[in-house]
């Protein structure tokens, strides 16, 4: 099925998840490189790994959005939820940004196109969209535009997500403003530790082959460890392995989203990171280390020197860490955070506050459920 109105200059189209899975290669590759907000979960590979694997018959919808001129100019992958008229901009277990994909060219008509079909009730009157920056450009372009049209924006569960810059300019400067005293001696000590069993070396690797064949080790290193044990591993689950060969590794045609930094002690991989660029942002969702080590910290270790290898290289502009986790060790290792969370986009009325206060009701609720588990 597929349903195409107009909303001003812009076409938009509501398509299955066939028709998502039909969308032209090159129209999708362009607008994810040239997106408003970098976010590599909406590029193609990952997005059609997923619907061949965790997201089959789950219901994925997606409005693609043409200019008057046929060009691909927003990509927005949602459900629907129950019948109501609510939609989440997807995310599954492995898809830690729900920012729609919006050519940064023209970004107001089309966002105006977006919000006028909201309004004209072509569309879903309420979106949830799930760990976005909520100071993003999109999100205050939204801010600019919805209150004449009598929409609002609320922000609900939000968090702090690690961010590097190049502010520091170097390396050296990095370390010296953003390590604490005993965050550099801890790390300098367990890099002396690991130097002195062996060779230990960082090592990237982009070509697909080479990518793969690294994939497999990631996904034995992490199932190796707790993740294996409690069944949350990539590699625990059939489908979910088969999701993260696609997703990272890809395929012929659709490929070269991913790298894949390995901390390799005499050949042998201890610590392991899979990154996924979008734009001029480098995304790491992804890690593992060897808890045999644990004491050593490769993780660290592993994160010190990409950090490093980060200033040394200019292949992008900055790191987003993708971690929904307040606590992450990056918080002290990386020199900015960001403000992440809920966004809740829906007429300026009690409709869209019910929405915003049920998502925060049933969060806290989990967080409760998680305490009294700890406990018993």
């Amino acid at each position: 099925m597929l349903t195409r109105f107009e909303a001003g200059l812009i076409g938009i189209s509501w398509l299955t998840a066939a028709g998502l899975a039909s969308v032209d290669a090159k129209a999708w590759d362009r607008l994810s490189a040239n997106a408003l907000v970098d976010n590599p979960f909406y590029a193609r590979q990952y997005v059609l790994a997923g619907l061949e694997t965790i997201d089959r018959n789950t219901g994925l919808s997606a409005l693609a959005l043409h200019s008057a001129e046929g060009t691909l100019v927003g990509l927005v992958p949602f459900r629907k939820r129950f019948g109501l008229p609510v939609a989440e901009a997807a995310t599954n277990l492995y898809q830690f940004s729900g920012a729609p994909l919006i050519a940064r060219e023209n970004a107001p008509a089309t966002v105006a196109a977006l919000l006028d079909a909201m309004v004209q009730r072509l569309i879903p009157r309420i979106w949830v969209l799930a760990h976005v920056d909520q100071n993003s450009e999109l999100m205050a372009l939204i801010d600019d535009l919805a209150p004449a049209r009598g929409l609002i924006r609320i922000g609900v569960n939000t968090y702090p997500r690690a961010y590097l810059t190049r502010k520091a300019g170097t390396f050296e400067a990095h370390q010296r403003t953003v390590y604490s005293k005993n965050r550099a001696k801890s790390i300098n000590r367990a890099l002396r530790q690991l130097q002195d069993m062996g060779r230990l070396e960082l090592e990237q690797v982009t070509e697909p082959n080479a990518v793969r064949a690294r994939l497999e080790d990631f996904l034995d290193l992490e199932n190796s460890g707790w993740k294996g044990k409690s069944g949350t591993a990539l590699a625990a689950s059939g489908k979910d392995a088969d999701f993260a060969r696609l997703a990272f590794g890809g395929i012929a045609g659709r490929e070269g989203l991913t790298q894949i930094h390995t901390l390799l002690l005499n050949g042998r991989p201890i610590a392991s990171n899979l990154t996924i660029l979008a734009g001029t942002t480098a995304f790491t969702p992804k890690i593992a280390y060897d808890e045999s080590l644990r004491k050593l910290s490769p993780g660290i270790v592993r994160a010190h020197l990409m950090i490093e290898a980060f200033f040394n290289h200019a292949a992008y502009a900055g790191m987003d860490s993708a971690s929904t986790n307040a606590s992450s060790n990056l918080l002290g290792m990386w020199d900015s955070e960001r403000t992440f969370g809920t966004t809740v986009l829906g007429p300026d009325d009690w409709r869209t506050r019910l929405v915003a206060r049920a998502i925060t009701d049933y969060a806290r609720l989990k967080q409760f459920a998680k305490k009294l588990l700890k406990r018993a």
